[in-house]
């Protein structure tokens, strides 16, 4: 199982191949 949330500094869970903070944990990207 994925852990949840992933960390800061993982990669996006969404497969987008950029970081966790930088792309789905970005408040201002929903």
């Amino acid at each position: 199982t994925l852990a949840w949330p992933p960390e800061r500094n993982a990669p996006c869970w969404c497969g987008s191949g950029r970081k966790y903070k930088k792309c789905c944990g970005s408040p201002t990207d929903r």
